[in-house]
């Protein structure tokens, strides 16, 4: 039994209204990922000796205590995980070589030099990384669409500091116990 002085509904639905004052957007994205409910398979039982029993998949909505674990593994994944991945993204991509595409370096006629437009200077130097959000086959530019939201369509990537990254681990390891009701 738990001892909090609240529900599961009522942690969920709080969880949702602090994350809602800070980013209405990120909690309309949370509450679609445990709104969408789970992926659960079913047995029908056979009737008859002919019939084999059959097994079908169909997604039922969480109880609360789900969808308040759901929730804050949406929050923990996107204030945790996302950071590392990026981060990891920028690291490695700090260590590619760039070089610089010449007519000459496709040509079939032209003998070419495997360090040939590469600047070596370049391994070990942050990189400018984006994120296509939408495809250049998917992009309908229409006549009058406003630049910013052309813009939106390319995501940089940024570091965050680790040691934010940190202390957003510390609140969430707080915060378990504050969740947990006992149920599995």
């Amino acid at each position: 039994m738990s001892s909090h002085e609240y529900t599961p509904q009522q942690a969920l639905e709080l969880l949702i209204r602090k994350i809602n004052e800070h980013d209405s957007q990120l909690a309309t994205r949370v509450q679609e990922v445990f709104d969408a409910g789970k992926d659960v398979e079913e047995i029908e039982p056979s009737r008859g000796r002919s019939r084999k029993p059959r097994s079908y998949r169909k997604s039922v909505p969480y109880s609360y205590e789900e969808a308040l674990r759901v929730a804050v593994g949406a929050l923990e994944a996107y204030s945790i995980e996302q950071p590392l991945f990026v981060d990891s993204c920028l690291d490695n991509m700090a260590q590619v070589v760039l070089g610089e595409a010449r007519d000459s370096l496709y040509s079939p006629f032209v003998g070419r030099k495997p360090d040939a437009g590469i600047d070596p200077k370049s391994k070990g130097q942050e990189k400018s990384v984006q994120i296509e959000l939408r495809t250049g086959t998917q992009i309908e530019v229409r006549l009058g669409t406003d630049l910013a939201q052309r813009n939106q369509e390319v995501l940089p990537l940024q570091r965050i500091e680790a040691r934010r990254v940190q202390e957003q681990r510390r609140h969430f390891e707080q915060l378990r116990p504050l969740i947990d009701f006992g149920a599995q």
